[in-house]
Formats: structure tokens, C-alpha cells, sequence
């Protein structure tokens, strides 16, 4: 009898619950929606490798007055023009860490995840009406959730500046799904400022002209909509990435990275349907694949168009797995209420213990991130990213050193030596490779590492470091197969060696993880030696 009585009263409270949920104030629908994202953001607390180049290049701007045209971080061979596609947000980056360190860079994160989700739901919100479902009382924020539970992986890397892509991106979706529900110019005037930024900020604004273009073509098609503005607008847009410190030749070089061989980045690798984090691309292609079959008139052409498109992406590029889960998120969400209303209508049981059960489990996350987010902010002044990936003592161990001069450093760990290193050593490689490097500086420091190599000592040879780090996360090989007896371990800590030349004038005393020597103090992280 108690455990029935229990039982009647959890389902009550997570029916009244979800019916509180579905007309709640979308202010608190938003925070509801990007809870998941804003937990996993202050749970793993991880930085980006790319971050300590792009803030570099903001500290150039902001002490010099200009942009570089040349890398000079580098001393292997680059390109000899540097063309940086994110330098505003390598900017706003070194603002951020000069102003308030490792917790502003956490606000901006979760700044940048709510405020992008925010945009989606509006966007998803301003047509997402069907004859089964009204605007405020459908389940369709549930599918948002879902579109950003697989897609948080955009803000918990702190941060990169891919968040402005997706930032800018939901703008354009809600001024396209507003201009199709009014058909106005206002809507759309909103446009090309913001491809100003965005050219500067993230070459992803080739993603934001493309879906201007399809639209573009869609209204050709569709007589209830009117072609001259959309197309004025889009010619705008295109004329307004021309507003950038490097001119019409800035296209020249973003057409050249967009078509670049990524195959060395995993996120740039194919994507696998049947892998496990990718647990919910199969039911939105579902979705989809059912909404194309059953053709409601809830979902436009557009996006039927943009989910085609996004899902052919997103199978090339994992990196691009984001853009279907929310094109599907804002233009299937009618469909997908219809959906739960046939559920409803049909299994009704079933409906109500799915229902009750994402209660809960919504209720549970919202209520474990603001916990999350009231214990972060009272430790505000002691808070510290996460670094344990990255090099530390060993790089801090060079930096109080006594020597100087070139540092063989992989891809990955590239961009943190050069922040704190430079202009007392300089790099062989960083994450900037389309950028700053050619591909022979690429292929060939990557062949230093390779330890199996019959041309390994000769490639050595070729570079001429002086120093060499070796850290095992990305350098396994040659863990296994070392450098050869030329080379001298100096400093080793938490699976980072720092290798000199066998005659260097070394102290003789190697430093283990164990020691205190070369221990950095983080709340210095973003003190710069330039």
C-alpha cells in the first residue's frame, strides 16, 4: 500500500512537473534546455589545445596595434603571408584572461551555450506550430535538448572559436525563420552586421552564406514568399566578409581551407552511425527519413534542404554532426510534436512513463547544475581549469630554465609552448597548420616523431632543434622507440620529457613528477613572457 501510494504520488508530481515545463516562461525553458550542456562545461572544466595560439595572436593585436602578416612564433618554414580567420576571436579570448583568468573563460563558455541555444529555441519557437500542438504547450524543447546533449562538445572544449560559428549560425536560422512567418526586411537587416564579425571570428561563415543561398533558391520556388530581400540580404552578407583586415584576397585562402585534407584531426575523420557517442544520430535520421517520407507541412522545404544537406556533412566530418542535430531541432520540431501526440493518442501508458521518466531526469540535471553553478561561483577566486592534458611542468620547467632556443614540439602540444615559452623559445608546430604551416613543415615535424622511420634521424637532422618535447599522450611511438643516444632526458613530469642534446651543459639531475621544481602557480596562466 506504501509503495503503491509512493508510486501514485512520484507520478503526479512529474505530470504536474512536465505540464509546468512545457508552458513555463521561455527564460526558464532556455536555462531547463541548456542545463545538460552548462553541467557537462563546469564538470569537465577542460581546455582546448588551440586556445593558448588564438589568445597569443589576440595579445600581438592588442600590444602592437595591428595584425601580424608573418607567424612569429615558428622557426620552422611557414607560409609568407599569415591569414588568421579567427583573430577577433583570439582577441575576445585574451581579453577574457586578462580581465578575469580561468573563470571568465568558463562564463564564456556557458555564455556562449546558452545564449546559442536560446537563439535555436526561438528560431525552433517562431514556427514551430502544428494542428495538434500550439506554440506553448508542445514538447518540442524536449527535442532541442536532445540536439544538444551529443553537440555540448562546442562549448566544454574551452573554448574555441568554432562558438562563434554556432552562435551566428543560430541568428541566421531565426532570421530566416522569421522572414518566412512575416516576410519583412526586418528580420533579415540584423544579417549582414553580423557576417562582419563572423568573417573575422571563424571561417565557418561559409556555412551561414550557404544556408542564405539555399533559401535563396527556395523562395523561387515558393510563392508565398517574396525573393528580392532574401537575395539583397544575401548579396549583403557576401559583401560584408569583404570587411576584414585582409580584403578580397581573405576568399582566396578560406576556399583553400575549407577543401584542405583534415585526415590528421580526428573530428575531421567520417562519421560512424553505430558508434556509441553517436547513440542519437540514428533516431533523429529517423526522424528525418520519416518526415521526408510523410512530407508534413510543418516541416518547409528549407529544411528539408538544410537536414539533407547537414546530414551528408555530418557522415563526412565529424565536426559537423552539430549542424544536423539542429537543423533537425529547429525545422522537424512540428513534426516531431505530432509525433508524441500519436504516441499519446496511441500508447498512452507508454506515453506517460516516457514523459515521467525525462521529467525526472530533466528535473535531476537542472537541479545538479545549479548546485554545480552556485559551488563554482563561490569559489570563484581559487577556480582553475582543467590543464592535466596539457604539458605543464615540463613547459614551465623550460621556462625557468637557463636555455633557449628551438623546440621540436608536436601538433597537439604546439600552441601551449608558444603562450608560455615565446619569445625565449620558438615552436616547430602548433594547431595554426592551414594557417601558418605548409604542408612540408607539417609532414615533416610529424616524421621527426615517427621513430620508425628509416629517414627519422635525417628528417632530426633536416629540423635542427635544440630541444625536443615528448609527451606520451601524442607521441606514444616514440616512448616505445626512443630518439637515439644523442639526446638526453633534462626534465620528466606527468608523462612530459624535455630532451637536449647529449652535450648540452645539463644540471645532471633530472626532474620527476614528484618534485617540486618547475611546479607552475595556474593563477599565472595567462601571464605571457612577450
Amino acid at each position: 500500500m506504501l509503495k503503491e501510494g509512493a508510486t501514485a504520488t512520484f507520478e503526479r508530481v512529474m505530470d504536474a512537473l512536465a505540464g509546468h515545463m512545457r508552458v513555463a516562461h521561455p527564460i526558464l525553458k532556455i536555462l531547463i534546455i541548456s542545463a545538460p550542456a552548462v553541467l557537462a562545461i563546469i564538470a569537465l572544466r577542460s581546455v582546448d589545445y588551440d586556445l593558448f595560439a588564438r589568445t597569443a595572436m589576440g595579445r600581438l593585436i592588442s600590444t602592437n596595434g595591428f595584425l601580424p602578416s608573418r607567424d612569429p612564433f615558428a622557426f620552422t618554414p611557414t607560409k609568407t603571408f599569415w591569414y588568421d580567420h579567427e583573430w577577433f576571436a583570439g582577441l575576445v579570448f585574451y581579453y577574457c584572461t586578462s580581465w578575469l583568468g580561468d573563470i571568465g573563460l568558463l562564463a564564456l563558455s556557458v555564455l556562449f551555450c546558452v545564449l546559442t541555444l536560446f537563439l535555436f529555441y526561438q528560431a525552433q519557437h517562431t514556427y514551430a506550430t502544428t494542428d495538434t500542438c500550439s506554440k506553448t504547450n508542445s514538447p518540442h524543447f524536449v527535442l532541442l535538448i536532445l540536439a544538444a546533449l551529443p553537440s555540448s562538445f562546442i562549448w566544454t572544449s574551452i573554448i574555441r572559436a568554432q562558438v562563434f560559428t554556432f552562435l551566428f549560425w543560430a541568428i541566421v536560422l531565426f532570421c530566416l525563420r522569421r522572414y518566412r512567418g512575416s516576410s519583412g526586411m526586418l528580420s533579415l537587416v540584423l544579417l549582414p552586421p553580423v557576417f562582419v564579425i563572423w568573417a573575422s571570428a571563424h571561417a565557418g561563415f561559409v556555412v551561414g552564406l550557404g544556408y542564405l543561398a539555399i533559401f535563396c533558391l527556395v523562395t523561387l520556388l515558393d510563392n508565398n514568399l517574396r525573393t528580392i530581400p532574401i537575395v539583397a540580404c544575401t548579396l549583403l552578407a557576401i559583401a560584408a566578409t569583404l570587411l576584414n583586415p585582409y580584403g578580397i584576397e581573405y576568399w582566396g585562402f578560406v576556399f583553400e581551407a575549407v577543401l584542405k585534407d583534415r585526415s590528421l584531426v580526428t573530428e575531421w575523420h567520417p562519421t560512424s552511425l553505430l558508434a556509441r557517442h553517436n547513440l542519437l544520430l540514428l533516431p533523429f535520421t529517423a526522424l528525418m527519413l520519416s518526415a521526408l517520407w510523410k512530407r508534413p507541412k510543418s516541416v518547409t522545404l528549407e529544411g528539408m534542404i538544410f537536414a539533407l544537406l547537414s546530414f551528408w556533412f555530418a557522415l563526412k566530418h565529424q565536426r559537423h554532426v552539430p549542424f544536423f542535430y539542429f537543423s533537425i531541432a529547429v525545422y522537424f520540431s512540428g513534426f516531431f510534436a505530432d509525433a508524441c501526440q500519436a504516441l499519446k493518442n496511441r500508447w498512452l501508458h507508454y506515453y506517460q512513463l516516457l514523459s515521467r521518466s525525462v521529467t525526472f531526469v530533466i528535473a535531476g540535471v537542472s537541479t545538479l547544475t545549479i548546485v554545480a553553478l552556485a559551488w563554482t561561483l563561490s569559489k570563484a577566486s581559487q577556480f582553475n581549469l582543467d590543464y592535466s592534458h596539457m604539458p605543464v611542468r615540463a613547459v614551465e620547467w623550460l621556462r625557468q630554465s637557463k636555455y633557449s632556443g628551438k623546440l621540436l614540439v608536436h601538433f597537439n602540444e604546439g600552441s601551449y609552448a608558444l603562450w608560455r615559452l615565446y619569445p625565449k623559445f620558438l615552436i616547430s608546430l602548433d594547431g595554426r597548420y592551414e594557417e601558418v604551416y605548409p604542408d612540408q613543415t607539417v609532414e615533416q615535424v610529424l616524421q621527426a616523431y615517427n621513430t620508425y622511420s628509416p629517414s627519422h634521424s635525417q628528417t632530426i637532422d633536416e629540423i635542427a632543434p635544440d630541444f625536443v618535447l615528448l609527451c606520451k599522450a601524442s607521441t606514444p611511438e616514440v616512448q616505445a622507440q626512443p630518439l637515439g643516444s644523442e639526446w638526453q632526458v633534462l626534465s620528466r613530469a606527468n608523462g612530459c620529457s624535455v630532451l637536449g642534446k647529449a652535450d648540452i651543459d645539463g644540471s645532471g639531475e633530472v626532474i620527476e613528477s614528484g618534485d617540486s621544481h618547475a611546479t607552475p602557480d595556474l593563477r599565472r596562466m595567462w601571464e605571457p613572457m612577450f
